[in-house]
């Protein structure tokens, strides 16, 4: 499935916005979103029916939407400077990132390449160089299985309050069989 999608991530919270669409002419749009006053993670058609989602209350949804957060930091460089919420520490050759949200402590690991840049996120739970390219893997029964690939189309700093505008676009990966 292509798509096309804009995300908003804030410099100061840990905050974000993502919007996608697919499906013919756009009618299926998807938002995953973090605010400090809602957490929204829903599909609809035709923008007004919900056809699928998590309530906003949801543990699970607000881990996923954090850790995605400090996962997604590389887009916003800034942020991992100007967001005091965010906790930084240093283990072997590995950056970790932190933040406390609902009362529990979500972090991520983040490994530098040769040029000293950016070159995985981990998260154990589950100048400025921006990676234009990313692959989403998770490791289902002791498999690893890439679910997203996409590149940057385009970005831009932004109003104060949001660091970084992302046009993204992606594409298909091909899901191999898993045998549970």
């Amino acid at each position: 499935m292509t798509f096309a999608a804009r995300q908003q991530i804030c410099l100061r919270q840990t905050d974000f916005e993502w919007r996608a669409s697919t499906g013919p002419f756009g009618s299926v749009s998807i938002v995953d979103a973090l605010r400090a006053d809602r957490k929204v993670s829903e599909i609809r058609v035709l923008r007004w029916l919900r056809v699928a989602g998590a309530p906003p209350d949801n543990h699970s949804v607000l881990k996923g939407q954090v850790l995605r957060y400090l996962a997604e930091l590389a887009w916003a460089p800034d942020a991992m400077l100007q967001n005091r919420s965010v906790e930084w520490s240093t283990e072997g050759n590995a950056l970790k990132a932190a933040i406390i949200c609902g009362g529990k402590r979500y972090a991520i690991e983040i490994t530098l390449d040769d040029e000293g840049r950016i070159g995985s996120v981990f998260a154990r739970h589950l100048g400025r160089w921006l990676p234009f390219k990313a692959e989403v893997e998770w490791v289902l029964h002791g498999q690893s299985v890439t679910v997203w690939r996409g590149q940057i189309k385009s970005w831009q700093m932004t109003r104060a309050e949001f660091g970084a505008v992302i046009d993204m676009r992606s594409f298909p990966a091909p899901l191999p069989a898993l045998h549970c």
